[in-house]
């Protein structure tokens, strides 16, 4: 096995997915496909059953026969619908007239909802009333090509976690926030009625626009919050997507953010051939830093905020029970390496207003023993910051936690992003690591258009080797996450009743709730009743001891 097989066979397997964790997805940008019209706003389950109605449309067929905001379409005349593109392909392909019989779940009863299809009118909106990026109307995700979401333009200025009034007058940026020249995507859907004071929280997912259109990562934002997301490919062929999540609180700038893991190398083989600062297979020639402290400081600061390049230092610890979380999911790793945490507390001006940061980074380094040599590989294993003005940070902390640590790729995603990778392994095994690193490079200044091809090789279709990957990374970072969680407080561990999985929500309330939909609501108001006035059902979640 050559030298490139061993890193994938380490990375792949150990720390490829990095930030897995729990929850679900929002809309995907609009598509207007041809043929019959039904008149519904979609977007996944959070249970991964079927297609939650978020919206149904003014004189649509779905008002017309009875369709309902929080139904979960099962099926269409017989025929499973898993995804919103299944929804989408199904009516697309009906002619107006066609009638179709929906297999529908609400109130946690089946029951089955006959509608005529119509034809498209054309003056149907584009998105549910106060909604800035849409969820599609049909359920579809966007074609390849497609132009992602408009800016975000519906959810007014808000508190943590209380509820926007929908059709409100967008919000200013945030003072002195920073542009990433990412368009931010909006909470889902309608939500219900939250009074002030009250904590709420809704799934939100990450969609890949560029290259696989799919819901690729799904986490718990709060709502009246701004989410901006994205995937970003890049030529690292053991790593070759990463998520971009920021949430941004506009009454006060408040930000939680999770960026795309760092990648670096180093050795006498790699030194012989390559400078500090070139890239090689997709990483950066680089020293290794596997101080968390020092790496934050010295290496990420510089590369992903360099706006704290001249901010204070104010406090800084290193996080050895993270650290051991973390490597509890990778017993292998640490025969041949070692994974350290940190974090450093940054304060600063912003805007004319003092601000601070906390910047979370696990660092691992891995040694490849050769015959003659050996090469390091090396970077963050988690990259996360969180920022509040000053004196507001820590009240932040069980709200980044759980933002946090709700993170994780969905089935779908892992699927192409595993294939991928496992194509990169056999092409390097049958053809050399010149012709990965060609490939990788056929595009340089564009992975997107290097990938592309080898994405269009892929496929929807689940492996049960894949399959099992995904849960098994899936319960073990569930079970890190609470681990880790529990130890540093802030955030109280609750069941689903509507599922029966475990979630963790930020601590310090007596009551929670949770629609079926995924939305949740804490309180500390004993006679405070979410379902009073409320269009959805929603369950008390009883406290896990």
């Amino acid at each position: 096995m050559s030298v490139l097989a061993i890193a994938f066979a380490v990375f792949s397997g150990a720390l490829m997915f990095d930030s897995d964790a729990f929850p679900p997805p929002i809309p995907s940008a609009q598509q207007a496909p041809q043929g019959g019209y039904l008149g519904v706003f979609v977007e996944l389950s959070p249970e991964g059953r079927g297609v939650v109605v978020v919206d149904v449309a003014e004189n649509s067929p779905a008002m017309r026969n009875g369709l309902q905001v929080g139904d979960v379409v099962l099926g269409v005349g017989g025929r499973m619908v898993k995804t919103p593109e299944d929804l989408t392909q199904t009516i697309a392909a009906m002619p107006p007239g066609a009638t179709v019989v929906l297999h529908i779940l609400r109130d946690n009863r089946q029951r089955d909802i006959a509608a005529r299809l119509t034809t498209r009118p054309t003056d149907f909106p584009t998105a549910p009333p106060g909604a800035g990026a849409p969820p599609s109307p049909y359920g579809t995700t966007p074609p390849r090509g497609a132009t992602p979401p408009p800016p975000y333009g519906g959810t007014p200025p808000a508190p943590y976690g209380t509820t926007p009034q929908r059709g409100a007058t967008p919000p200013p940026p945030p003072r002195g926030s920073t542009n990433t020249g990412i368009p931010p995507i909006p909470g889902q859907g309608p939500v219900s009625p939250v009074p002030t004071g009250k904590l709420a929280f809704r799934p939100t997912s990450v969609v890949d626009h560029e290259l696989t259109r799919l819901n690729a990562y799904t986490f718990l934002s709060p709502v009246g919050w701004q989410v901006s997301s994205r995937i970003v490919w890049r030529n690292i062929p053991t790593d070759p997507a990463a998520p971009y999540i920021r949430v941004v609180n506009p009454t006060d700038g408040a930000e939680i953010g999770i960026l795309p893991n760092l990648s670096f190398s180093w050795g006498p083989a790699i030194q012989m051939f390559f400078r500090q600062g070139d890239n090689y297979m997709g990483s950066e020639v680089h020293p290794v830093v596997i101080d968390p402290i020092q790496f934050i400081r010295t290496v990420l600061v510089p590369r992903q905020h360099p706006h704290l390049q001249q901010a204070q230092v104010v406090q800084s610890e290193n996080l050895p029970r993270l650290a051991e979380a973390i490597a509890a999911k990778y017993p292998g790793v640490t025969n041949t390496g070692q994974i350290n945490a940190g974090r450093v507390r940054f304060e600063y001006q912003e805007g004319g207003r003092p601000m601070e940061t906390d910047i979370y980074a696990v660092v691992f380094a891995v040694t490849l023993q050769l015959s003659t040599s050996s090469s390091i590989y090396w970077g963050t294993e988690e990259n996360r910051y969180v920022k509040a003005p000053k004196g507001k940070l820590d009240q932040l902390y069980p709200v980044f936690q759980t933002v946090s640590y709700s993170f994780r790729p969905t089935l779908e995603f892992f699927n192409r992003r595993q294939q991928l990778v496992d194509m990169f392994v056999q092409m390097d095994a049958q053809r050399g690591r010149q012709a990965v690193e060609a490939a990788m490079n056929s595009a340089r200044d564009n992975p997107v258009l290097a990938l592309s091809k080898y994405i269009a090789r892929t496929n929807d279709s689940v492996s049960a080797g894949i399959r099992q990957s995904y849960e098994y990374k899936s319960s073990v970072n569930d079970r890190v996450n609470q681990n880790w969680s529990y130890r540093t407080r802030g955030v109280d561990g609750y069941t689903n009743p509507w599922t029966g999985y475990q979630t963790q929500l930020p601590a310090g309330y007596r009551e929670a709730w949770v629609a079926a939909n995924g939305e949740y609501v804490l309180s500390n108001d004993p006679g405070y009743d979410p379902n009073v006035g409320s269009t959805i059902t929603y369950q008390r979640m009883p406290k896990q001891q």
